[in-house]
């Protein structure tokens, strides 16, 4: 399942998977893609926020890009895309889904 985060103007910022089953965690990996070209041709940022930590830069260089995490994305984390001025571009919360809707 893929999630497209809030997003500004002209900027695209997917995060696969946007939610998955809770019996599959508590950690995942997450492939994360971005493109803000129409934007800005400065670096952008992207943080992590997970709740109860302060926010981390996971990611600064070119607005248009996709990489993965590593696995440390959990229920609730927050990716956040930023110019390099701090205007927010995009934002996508990860959730998770009862173990009962797996399909096996």
């Amino acid at each position: 399942r893929r999630g497209s985060g809030l997003c500004g103007r002209g900027a695209r910022f997917d995060v696969t998977p946007g939610s998955f089953p809770e019996c599959r965690g508590p950690n995942i990996v997450a492939h994360v893609s971005w493109d803000a070209q129409s934007v800005t041709t400065d670096p952008v940022r992207i943080y992590i926020y997970k709740v109860g930590n302060p926010k981390v830069l996971w990611y600064q260089g070119s607005p248009k890009g996709d990489k993965d995490t590593g696995k440390w994305i959990a229920y609730g984390s927050t990716l956040v895309l930023e110019t390099s001025n701090g205007r927010v571009l995009g934002r996508h919360t990860i959730e998770t889904t009862p173990c009962n809707d797996v399909k096996k």
